[in-house]
């Protein structure tokens, strides 16, 4: 793949900044989502446990009121006559009217002996008494446990109630079973209902035969099976748990508590999309942002990238240019970095050149010169040769004579030349061989010097770090000690504390007690004040009134009391195990202490050794920058005996030539003489 150099700068960055900003933004979206997750997992899980706590309240609360209803005397009388009295049964009945508009939750109550026949019973809507022996609410309570049903459908109203029954009691003796049946759609509407989970999150119960008894679509209670379909099954099983299904094309996440009392199933479903929404408005806006930055970076990468590239073609078409044998022209880019010593040092070249070139026409005008004044040499050389052809019959003789005695010096002469310069040579050769070989070993233990010495320095660099951080170290850790000692002294202190806490709300929890028993008298006292105004007619019923706001008000003295009770138990509880945590804490502080002071002794040492280490690699860093300055000294001179070694060999060959032309002249000399002497 041929790029040019603006793609190679500007696709790799791209790609390197698309895959940061991806990792980015899948690492945010996660961390949301992970988030989210766990955060409406925790809200679905406290509300399941709200409202089964709420739920277990409430029935707590029907068993209370049934009880102190049942306690009224004509309810006594009506379980201890062998007979029907029509008269009795007339007063526990208006009783028992006045007990529902008292308590508005209640859709039926009455007294019904042990084979599920009506003493006495009140049903709002209707006149008719049923017979409830074939209920199993009733067959529990007969043998003496009180009971909860599951969801029904009321045989005298038809709509969905629940219904508790309390064993009656006279004297020890089980006399009948009295009944409280209660509307579940107000408490759906109390207590459901007001659920939200985010935009459509809602809250739902199953009843133990697996009817949908309480769901914000009124249309299918009591009508809808859940635990025909797998999920249902599913949480019926579990009992406690979440699971993730789609109801009418909608993916949920359902968190799901089974309530111990009516052991019906607590659930919250949540709406996923919903739920996410935020998650996928972080995802797309992070998206958003990382094609806006990708695009930003493609933008500033890509002007960089095109001022460099301009200023690298006007390089390229100067270079050309001169190439081309244009020397006249000048590159100018203004620019205070590499390409800009780039631009300085090709006019530096071109300027070069022209000098060399100035230098090499004179060199030729020279030339010319010289070879002017060699044909005149030549002329004159001939005029003489003219005259020495004269004088050469006369003393050719004597000259030939003359020549043979020195030849025959010049070749013995020639010939040990020739024998001692190629000795020569030879040594030559072995010396610039032997050079080489040592230039290119002190070039090699040069760099290796070199690198031992910027090792050395960095190690000392390190081991002043080092010295520096384990000085710090043993600091820190003698101030840890300290704060372990302050951590020991507020931890006694808070122990101290959390055990006058604990009697604190020992003693709270006996004025509770009394608080209580007085609430419940106060309460029993109401009730039978308001039985008491109901029979006085008109007169009494504005003391009926205030007996109702005195009973409400015991009532929530009631549950006030019990949910400080629970506090009261939770405040000690966590007392005691905060103690024993401060105790295990102290343990552990004193053990922190003895490592700390281990760690300070250890670094004190490590300190040591540290300065010790620092002072040696010092010395070392010293020896190893002399050591590469003399290493370079003799590489120079190393490389100076190279290139001498060189030379000589050179020399020596050039040398060896010019002494083979001279024996070749020699010998051709001879042959000469020998013509002479001949002729």
């Amino acid at each position: 793949m041929n790029w040019n150099l603006r793609n190679k700068f500007l696709i790799p960055t791209l790609l390197v900044m698309a895959l940061a900003l991806g990792a980015v933004t899948y690492t945010s979206f996660k961390l949301a989502d992970d988030a989210i997750s766990e955060a409406m997992l925790n809200q679905s899980d406290q509300t399941v446990k709200g409202i089964s706590t709420q739920m277990s309240i409430w029935v707590d609360g029907i068993q209370k009121d049934l009880t102190q209803i049942s306690h009224h005397p004509i309810f006594q009388e009506l379980a201890s006559q062998r007979t029907p009295n029509p008269e009795l049964a007339l007063r526990a009945t208006t009783i028992l009217k006045d007990s529902l508009q008292i308590y508005g939750e209640y859709r039926g109550m009455g007294l019904f002996d042990t084979k599920g026949i009506a003493h006495a019973y009140v049903a709002t809507g209707t006149n008719a008494t049923p017979t409830i022996s074939d209920r199993a609410y009733f067959q529990k309570a007969v043998r003496g446990d009180i009971a909860i049903s599951d969801a029904l459908i009321s045989k005298t109203t038809g709509k969905p109630i629940i219904v508790v029954a309390i064993p009656y009691r006279l004297h020890g003796e089980i006399k009948g079973v009295f009944v409280g049946a209660l509307n579940l759609t107000a408490f759906s509407i109390k207590f459901i209902d007001p659920v939200k989970l985010g935009k459509t999150g809602y809250a739902f119960m199953i009843s133990r035969a697996g009817y949908l008894c309480a769901h914000p679509d009124k249309s299918i209670i009591m009508k809808a099976r859940a635990t025909d379909g797998p999920d249902g099954k599913e949480m019926q099983k579990n009992k406690n748990g979440i699971l993730r299904t789609e109801w009418q094309g909608v993916s949920q996440i359902i968190t799901y508590r089974t309530e111990p009392k009516t052991e019906w199933i607590v659930a919250v479903a949540a709406n996923v999309d919903d739920i996410f929404s935020e998650v996928t408005a972080i995802k797309n806006s992070n998206i958003l942002i990382s094609l806006v930055g990708l695009i930003l970076v493609a933008l500033v990468v890509f002007f960089i990238v095109r001022n460099i590239i301009m200023s690298l073609n006007k390089c390229v078409g100067f270079a050309e240019n001169v190439a081309n044998g244009n020397l006249e022209q000048n590159l100018a880019i203004e620019r205070h970095d590499e390409i800009g010593n780039l631009s300085a040092s090709l006019n530096v070249m071109v300027t070069n050149l022209k000098s060399m070139i100035a230098m090499s026409e004179n060199k030729t005008k020279e030339a010319e010169q010289e070879s002017t004044r060699a044909q005149v040499a030549m002329q004159d050389a001939e005029e003489a040769r003219s005259e020495a052809e004269n004088a050469k019959r006369d003393g050719l003789l004597q000259a030939a004579a003359q020549l043979e005695e020195i030849v025959d010096g010049v070749t013995y002469t020639t010939q040990e030349l020739s024998q001692l310069i190629q000795e020569a040579a030879n040594g030559s050769s072995i010396q610039r061989e032997r050079a080489a070989e040592s230039a290119t070993a002190i070039e090699e233990m040069n760099a290796t010097v070199l690198e031992v010495a910027r090792n050395a320095g960095e190690a000392a660099e390190y081991a002043t770090s080092a010295r520096e951080k384990a000085e710090d170290g043993e600091s820190i850790v003698h101030t840890v000690v300290e704060s372990i000692g302050e951590v020991e002294a507020h931890s006694g202190k808070l122990k101290t504390s959390l055990a006058d806490l604990g009697g604190q709300a020992k003693n709270i929890e006996s004025v509770m007690t009394v608080i209580t028993d007085i609430a419940d008298q106060t309460n029993l006292l109401a009730l039978n004040a308001a039985i008491e105004a109901a029979r006085a007619g008109e007169a009494g019923r504005g003391f009926a009134v205030v007996a109702d706001e005195v009973r409400k008000l015991a009532e929530k003295t009631m549950l006030a009391t019990k949910e400080v009770d629970e506090a009261i138990r939770a405040i000690q509880l966590a007392s005691r195990e905060n103690i024993e945590g401060m105790d295990q804490a102290s343990n552990a502080v004193v053990r922190s202490t003895g490592f700390a002071q281990q760690s300070g002794d250890a670094l004190r040492s490590i300190v040591d050794i540290v300065v010790a280490n620092s002072d040696q690699v010092s010395s070392i860093a010293t020896a190893s920058e002399q050591q590469s300055a003399a290493s370079e000294q003799i590489s120079r001179g190393s490389e100076e005996v190279n290139r001498i070694a060189t030379e000589t060999a050179e020399s020596m060959a050039l040398a060896s030539d010019s002494v083979h032309k001279l024996s070749t002249m020699t010998s051709e000399l001879n042959n000469v003489i020998t013509h002479l002497k001949n002729s």
